[in-house]
């Protein structure tokens, strides 16, 4: 097997322009617009705003994994929508997963590396460090923390999605 790349090759490129439009993606998972248990009980939306979605993409130039978050603003003013766009560099499905699970939508644009993030038309590199990748198995934990407050039923359902994780 192919070892994937971390971060993403367009990490080398400071135009965060030229990113957006010469990059190309396919889609590996699509975790839509919000993260629900089993039983489709809603843990978290994957957007603000409007309407938006979560999806996992691999880069088709290097195979690198992208975690992408994207949110509109529809102006009811007739004035032009919103649009925000967070890419979240993970290194494998598994991390994809249990970072779709633990994050709701402002956590993932608070990720606390830098990272590619659109905001409408403008395109740009966040401050701060290099991504580092998470340990899955501190992100189970840290699942396990947050939804502490489950009934034993629907901590059964999230355990099954936690053991699921990295199946695409």
């Amino acid at each position: 097997m192919k070892e994937i790349r971390f971060p993403c090759h367009i990490y080398d490129i400071s135009d965060a322009q030229k990113v957006y439009e010469q990059s190309e993606w396919e889609l590996v998972k699509d975790y839509g617009e919000y993260t629900a248990l089993p039983d489709k009980t809603v843990l978290h939306d994957n957007y603000n705003w409007d309407e938006g979605g979560r999806r996992l993409v691999r880069c088709r130039e290097c195979g690198a994994l992208i975690l992408r978050q994207h949110s509109m603003y529809n102006d009811m003013y007739d004035g032009p929508d919103g649009y925000y766009k967070d890419w979240i560099p993970v290194t494998s499905a598994e991390e994809a997963d249990l970072l779709n699970i633990l994050w709701g939508s402002m956590e993932l644009e608070q990720y606390p590396f830098r990272h590619f993030r659109g905001n409408n038309h403008d395109f740009f590199w966040t401050e701060g460090d290099e991504p580092k990748p998470y340990d899955p198995e501190e992100l189970k934990k840290k699942i396990r923390e947050v939804y502490s407050g489950l009934d034993v039923g629907k901590k059964k359902l999230l355990e099954q999605m936690i053991s699921e994780a990295g199946r695409v």
